[in-house]
């Protein structure tokens, strides 16, 4: 079975949209101890699951690892 694989940039230090601030050492406790055996994150639709396998709102994929590392392009 063939394995896609994507990165993808889910969150940056700072301040968000509804007012809260996202800390750096909380980026890199995530990345250094994120174990899909424990718990595999699921990446959905707009937060909405379904279990049909014909569904709109299916699961998408997992999350394989997660890094921290300063944004280099812009």
């Amino acid at each position: 079975m063939t394995v896609k694989a994507k990165r993808f940039r889910i969150g940056v230090e700072g301040a968000t949209t509804d007012g809260r601030e996202i800390q750096r050492e909380w980026l890199v406790q995530m990345a250094a101890s994120y174990n899909p055996t424990v718990y595999t994150a699921l990446i959905n639709l707009e937060h909405i699951k379904s279990y049909l396998p014909e569904s709109t709102f299916n699961r998408y994929g997992r999350v394989t690892g997660l890094v921290a590392e300063e944004i280099q392009d812009g």
